[in-house]
Formats: structure tokens, sequence, C-alpha cells
């Protein structure tokens, strides 16, 4: 049974350490990773579904900059080529989220559904590639302190 956010922010400090203890690497993979970096891999993977849609080669154009723009020390060229494009079960997943949106929430409904433990680690079964993609990220410590020191400095002004 997953245990939910609502569930795993009323617990005490020993009920969630002794939950954490008992997930399996992968689990603690995905519970570990910002929920800005989910969202990344969630926008990569469901760009590269776009990209299978016949389209006018403008738009294929705007969503071959916009992976593009995703890279980062962290997120190498390396994971963005591991990440499989979302199928329609995950696209109709994203779609229901964000459908809980509403006018100048700028989208923050649908980030915490999509980016929650339950939900994202749902995806990640839809998609075993997001897992790889995440696993790659962790092997690269360098990448996660180059990011840190280049992202630290715009943080503060």
């Amino acid at each position: 049974m997953t245990v939910t956010s609502a569930e795993i922010a009323a617990m005490t400090y020993e009920e969630r350490g002794r939950w954490l203890d008992a997930l399996d690497p992968h689990e603690k993979l995905i519970v570990h990773l910002p929920r800005g970096y989910k969202d990344t891999l969630l926008l990569i993977s469901r760009l590269k579904a776009w990209l299978e849609v016949e389209t006018v080669a403008a738009y294929r154009l705007e969503a071959l900059e916009a992976l593009h723009r995703q890279i980062t020390p962290w997120v190498t060229t390396e994971v963005l080529a591991a990440i499989r494009p979302a199928d329609d079960v995950t696209l109709r997943i994203i779609a229901e989220a964000e459908s809980l949106d509403t006018e100048g929430d700028d989208g923050l409904r649908s980030y915490k559904v999509l980016t929650s433990w339950e939900v994202f680690s749902d995806l990640c079964r839809l998609n075993p590639s997001l897992l790889d993609a995440i696993r790659m990220m962790e092997a690269n410590p360098e990448g996660a302190a180059r990011a840190q020191a280049e992202w630290r400095p715009a943080l503060s002004r």
C-alpha cells in the first residue's frame, strides 16, 4: 500500500524514520528527489511525447528548444536522452492534474499533485525510464555539486 504525502506529513519523526528505512532503494531515490527535478523529468517525458505527434515544424522546434533548456549540470544530455516519451495513461494523469489549476495559481496545484510521493512513484512505474534518469542523476555527484555552486549565488541576490 502506498503511503500518501498527507500521511507522511502527519507522521512523527520516529514514524517517518521507520517508514524511510523500510523503503526499497528505488523508492528512496524517488522520495529524496526534490520536487523541481521531478517536475523537470515529467516535462521532458511530456515534450518527447509531443514530438512523436505529427505537427508543424515550428512547434517541433519549440519542443526541441524546450528540451534543450532542461539541461543542467545534474540533468545532463545523457539523462535527457534516457527518458522515454510519456504514454497515453501518463498524459491523461497529467491532464487530470492540470484540471485542478485555476487562473493565477501558475500551475501550483498540479505541480504539488504530480510531484507528490504517491503520484510520482506511480508515474515512475508507468515510465521506468524516469527512475533510470534519477539513478543517473544520483550517480553524478559532481553535477549536483556544480549545480548547487552555480545556483547558490543566484539565490542570494
